[in-house]
């Protein structure tokens, strides 16, 4: 890809983030407006106060300007995120995006469902494995069988299990990346790699999710495609 064509793809990527996030953001338009008046109001007054000499103070102007546009871009970023979780909310395997999206994990998608589109995926890393659960009801039974399952494979490895939802016992869709990276580290590269290896051969129903835009941080740069 040449210079020329990668600021192209920036602009068109963060175009289509834009129209993504209005789609559940009316206000965002206003939102970014006056996020950058403010700022560059603020960082203006704070120039004309503290920056003698006139020459020097159209000189900083340049980076009042800079400053509002960073302040647009996190701003934007932080909603344009807000509203992918928000469109994920109660998708099937949204779960599954969201893992792909970390570095060092893997995941083996649905490896039980039923035919009430409950699903169990199965991740394993450095904090062991982890079946992850996405479903309303009958979702208890499904995941206590795969976790009965897992264990027969797995030994004394450590196994965590995490229910998408939105009651006070389930993780929402919006915080499992963040609880994701919390779990402690309890096992060696090698050990990880083991044991990914192991559940490999092992299986399981890997029904096939619909990927879609899944945000990865709170940068310009989400969503990813």
């Amino acid at each position: 890809m040449s210079n020329s064509e990668m600021p192209q793809g920036r602009i068109r990527q963060i175009a289509a983030a834009y129209r993504m996030t209005k789609r559940t953001d009316r206000f965002l338009p206003l939102i970014l407006l006056l996020v950058f008046l403010i700022t560059i109001g603020i960082a203006g007054a704070l120039v004309v106060f503290l920056v003698p000499g006139l020459w020097l103070q159209i000189i900083f102007s340049v980076s009042v300007l800079m400053i509002g546009i960073i302040a647009v871009l996190f701003v934007f970023g932080k909603r344009a995120e807000s509203a992918a979780y928000a469109q994920m909310e109660g998708q099937p395997g949204a779960a599954v995006a969201i893992v792909q999206n970390l570095r060092k994990w893997t995941i083996a998608t649905a490896v039980a469902a039923d035919r009430n589109q409950n699903m169990v995926h199965r991740t394993v890393s450095r904090a062991g494995v982890v079946l992850i659960a996405e479903g309303g009801a009958g979702i208890g039974a499904l995941l206590a069988g795969e976790r009965k399952r897992t264990q027969r494979f797995i030994g004394e490895a450590p196994l965590t299990e995490i229910v998408i939802g939105n009651s006070s016992s389930t993780v929402r869709i919006k915080d499992l990346q963040k609880k994701l990276k919390k779990l402690p580290k309890q096992l060696s590269k090698y050990e990880t790699a083991a044991l990914r290896k192991k559940l490999e051969a092992v299986g399981g129903t890997n029904i096939p999710i619909p990927k879609g835009p899944m945000p990865k941080s709170t940068n310009i740069r989400l969503p990813r495609q």
